[in-house]
């Protein structure tokens, strides 16, 4: 029995986990409105053996900002009806939050008996599910193998925008295709980030086992870096 103390030890505190939280605050719009267009917004922050990373408030204020950079006002318009989810992921050694906000981009109008919803936002509202359940909004994801991002919005059945910093350190969206981003926390095909991979590399005519970590999964690659720090990418 003592021999099995420690492993089970290893395994619980190797083990991450999630928890989710959300709020909505819903606005009082005293004349009538065109619901327009969702915004998004993320932004999240590391804590390493909980120490670092940013308060709950500074959390919603840049996911706020960053609402506001995706999707600017136009005349005429204001958002409502903000809502905030928080991911809290707990991993060994450090612990990861992050906050995505949305709201409804809202119009005002004199005419009270329009159709209040335009095509783009029902669009919008059916247009949550893609042709996979490996992405959502709000991922953390690989972009290009090595740059780091965060799915905003889902714009088609296989494509997402994800919100990424340039080297200057400002934000930039752009569309990918699904087939085109990793995912860094999830389970796919039986596979899972942080695992080892073995396979075979060719030496001099000869086959040789070897292995690496898993850091990022696609729907038709995994990325896997080795102890040299170099990344490879093989098929399922």
């Amino acid at each position: 029995m003592r021999k099995l103390i420690l492993p089970l030890i290893i395994v619980l505190f190797l083990t991450s986990c999630a928890t989710h939280q959300g709020m909505i605050s819903s606005s009082a719009l005293n004349r009538p409105v065109k619901y327009e267009d969702i915004a998004y917004g993320v932004s999240q922050t590391n804590q390493v053996l909980g120490l670092g990373g940013l308060s709950k408030d500074a959390l919603i204020l840049e996911a706020k900002r960053e609402l506001i950079n995706n999707r600017p006002l136009k005349q005429n318009e204001t958002y409502a009806n903000f809502t905030v989810d928080f991911k809290r992921s707990f991993f060994p050694f450090y612990n990861q939050t992050k906050a995505t906000m949305s709201a409804d981009v809202v119009s005002f109008t004199n005419d009270p008996l329009a159709d209040p919803y335009t095509e783009k936002y029902k669009q919008k509202l059916t247009r949550k599910s893609l042709a996979n359940e490996l992405f959502e909004i709000g991922d953390s994801v690989y972009i290009n193998y090595h740059e780091n991002g965060v799915i905003v919005s889902i714009e088609n059945i296989d494509k997402v925008r994800v919100l990424s910093k340039t080297a200057s350190g400002n934000s930039k969206t752009k569309l990918y295709s699904t087939s085109k981003i990793y995912t860094k926390s999830k389970d796919y095909k039986g596979y899972k980030v942080g695992d080892m991979y073995i396979y075979s590399r060719n030496i001099k005519g000869s086959f040789v086992k070897t292995s690496g970590r898993i850091i990022a999964l696609g729907l038709d690659e995994i990325i896997v870096k080795t102890g040299s720090r170099k990344l490879n990418v093989f098929n399922y």
